[in-house]
């Protein structure tokens, strides 16, 4: 019985550990979705100035006959920041990813505990069940050795 109820204490104590992860990689996740969508929002912001840029860039070419190569200049310059951060958006997108599979792998480590819990507090019933049918034999055969006893000296 002892036994039992150690396991018992020793699964809630892990069932708790594994919630206050559990809530960690929840708070983590949503880190990584914010900066996921500030990086999102940031990367739209980048495009639509990227294409202000080319359309201020094509008035000037029209306008005056601006050189090509200050034109190509400010467009590598627009698109390796894009690029930059889209590299950033796919990095954070790939974060996101693995705190989601840390989640659902502690999810079914969650799980699995909830699983032995309940098996645990089925043997406990048993054990009580056991107990209590024990204690009534015991109690019927020291009810029996009275009579005998009272018999005897009959």
């Amino acid at each position: 019985p002892r036994y039992g109820h150690s396991l018992l204490e020793e699964a809630r104590k892990e069932k708790l550990e594994l919630e206050a992860i559990v809530g960690e990689l929840q708070e983590h996740i949503q880190i990584s979705e914010d900066e996921g969508a500030r990086a999102v929002e940031h990367i739209r912001d980048l495009e639509m100035e990227h294409e202000k840029e080319v359309l201020k860039y094509k008035e000037l070419l029209s306008m005056s006959q601006r050189s090509n190569i200050q034109e190509d200049v400010g467009l590598i310059r627009l698109q390796r920041e894009v690029k930059e951060r889209s590299a950033k958006f796919d990095s954070l997108e790939a974060q996101y990813l693995s705190l989601q599979q840390n989640m659902n792998a502690v999810k079914a480590s969650h799980a699995k505990l909830l699983e032995q819990i309940e098996e645990l507090n089925g043997q406990l019933e048993d054990e009580k069940s056991r107990n209590a049918a024990l204690q009534t034999q015991l109690r019927n055969g020291t009810a029996t050795e009275q009579q005998i006893a009272e018999i005897g000296r009959a």
